[in-house]
Parts: structure tokens; C-alpha cells; sequence
């Protein structure tokens, strides 16, 4: 597991289940069998804030806060749409500064897939991420699928999840800040789905900006 270097006075959460990463929750969902739900549940963007103001992003409208339903990590926001699966996380880490930056999309979602357990973890597609707000710091995402347990307890069947995530290596404050948009499927996504994904998780990092760098052990 990656450490957390969200400041102290953000208050500890224990957890008495797995690291929640966002498929680590799908115990909440069920993957959805209506093709056209998940092109309902990736529209009509709204403005949210994180970690108490200090970053501000839009997000699917149809997703809510995890953090109401159950206990979430001190270091993450946590929404998710609960009809459809679809999830996002935005998450600060530890910079891993052995990780070269142009590895550094790879790295983290590799990271990902093994803290879920997944069978098999591919990326389709990566590059430079346009996230206006932060175009002083290295960015990069990549897009692919990882193939995971159903079951939070691993007795289900497999189960195909879209990642996208997006990295932004915040040196200064030693920090490696990610965004995940993530959605389970259990038979082939679509072309017009996959396209729809995108399109959301694009704009969603578009829209991604810093208020402050109180949050951090250190200053901006």
C-alpha cells in the first residue's frame, strides 16, 4: 500500500476491510445489465469540492459521497453512482520518487490493480493528461481494463473493470495525486460507452484545480 501524505490534522479513519480503491467497494454495486445506464450516469457534470475546499472538480451528476455510507480513507474522496457502478476517486499518496515520471501512469495503475487482487491488469491507452490547473507539474494518464473478483471476498465470479487514471506528481510537496474514474463490466463495453467514459473522464480532469495548499505537509 502507498502511504498517505495528507497533513495530520485531517482526522484517522480505521478500517475493518480492504484498502478501498474504487472497485474494492463493488460489494455496494452490481455491475450494470442495461447498456444505456452508464451513458445516463457519465452525463450532466456538477461542481464538487475536495478535501474541504482545497481542490474543486465536476463530476457525473448522478454520483454520491461514499464517505455518507460508509468510512473512507483520510487521504481520498470517494463518489459513486450507485445504480450504474461507476466510481471516482481522487487520492493523494507519497511521492515515489524511484518511479520516473514518463513511468509513472503505468506505475500507479499496476499499483492499483495489485492492491485489488486483479487477475490481469492491461492499459490500451496513456499520454500527457490536460489538467489546465497544473500545467507547472508533470501530468500523464492511462486508460485499460483490469480483471478482479466481483466479490469484495473473492468467491464471485470475474469481473472486467474500465480504469482511467489520471497522475499528478506534485514533487514539491512530495506528493503523487491521482484520479480514478472506474467502471465494472461484466460482459464487452461498447464502443459509444467507451467513448462516453472517456469523453467524462477528459473533462473531469479539465476541470480539476487547487484552492489551497494547506493540506499538504509543506507549502505550494
Amino acid at each position: 500500500m502507498i502511504l498517505s501524505a495528507i497533513s495530520s490534522f485531517l482526522p484517522a479513519i480505521h478500517l475493518s476491510f480492504p484498502y478501498p480503491l474504487p472497485f474494492s467497494f463493488l460489494f455496494i454495486f452490481s455491475a450494470s445489465s442495461n447498456r444505456e445506464q452508464i451513458l445516463i450516469a457519465a452525463c450532466c457534470p456538477k461542481e464538487v469540492n475536495l478535501y474541504g475546499g482545497t481542490f474543486r472538480a465536476k463530476i457525473p451528476e448522478s454520483m454520491k459521497d461514499v464517505s455518507e455510507m460508509r468510512q473512507v480513507p483520510n487521504h481520498q474522496e470517494f463518489y459513486a453512482d450507485l445504480q450504474s457502478g461507476l466510481s471516482t476517486i481522487v487520492e493523494m499518496n507519497e511521492h515515489q520518487k524511484q518511479v520516473k515520471d514518463e513511468a509513472a501512469a503505468a506505475f500507479f495503475f499496476e499499483n492499483l490493480a495489485k492492491d485489488n487482487d486483479a487477475k490481469a491488469a492491461t492499459i490500451s491507452k496513456q499520454g500527457s493528461a490536460d489538467i489546465p490547473s497544473f500545467k507547472e507539474y508533470f501530468t500523464a494518464y492511462a486508460i485499460g481494463d483490469h480483471l478482479v473478483k466481483e466479490r469484495i471476498d473473492n468467491k464471485g465470479p470475474q469481473l472486467r473493470v474500465r480504469v482511467h487514471m489520471a497522475v499528478i506528481r506534485l514533487k514539491k510537496v512530495t506528493t503523487d495525486l491521482l484520479m480514478i474514474l472506474s467502471y465494472p463490466v461484466k460482459n464487452e463495453i461498447s464502443e459509444k460507452e467507451s467513448t462516453k467514459l472517456e469523453s467524462t473522464f477528459m473533462a473531469m480532469m479539465k476541470s480539476f484545480e487547487i484552492r489551497s495548499w494547506a493540506v499538504f505537509k509543506g507549502s505550494g
